[in-house]
């Protein structure tokens, strides 16, 4: 028996079509569906969240990661991407009265790194 692993997730568009999602330092730059904003503000994203283990930052890691992430200035096409496909919410977490399982900061930065890293990806090389 041997392994394989992936070679790309995929998200819908919105338009019935699937795209790859930006992953990875050269996914990002190469993504067609991503702005030149986006693509810059989705490395400084990752940069920062690299950049709070490296500085041994104390920012609120109990918020909700959605309030993380619009604190980013993340756009809705960028949170979406984060939150259902890398860190795979399984519920509407911009919905906060409703929502049944609200992914902390803490929470959402450990599904980030185990995504990144069950991929083999080195975007994220942390956990908490």
């Amino acid at each position: 028996m041997e392994f394989k692993s992936v070679d790309a997730s995929f998200v819908s568009n919105g338009e019935g079509k699937l795209e790859s999602v930006p992953d990875s330092r050269s996914a990002i730059f190469k993504s067609r569906s991503l702005l030149g904003p986006e693509k810059y503000q989705l490395m400084n994203f990752f940069k920062h969240v690299q950049g709070i283990f490296a500085n041994g930052s104390e920012e609120d890691l109990e918020i909700p990661f959605v309030e993380f992430l619009t604190k980013r200035g993340l756009s809705q096409k960028l949170k979406s991407i984060i939150l259902y496909t890398i860190a795979w919410a399984d519920h509407d977490q911009e919905n906060l009265e409703l929502c049944k399982d609200v992914i902390s900061t803490k929470s959402g930065i450990n599904r980030l790194a185990l995504y990144h890293s069950s991929i083999g990806r080195s975007v994220l090389a942390f956990s908490l």
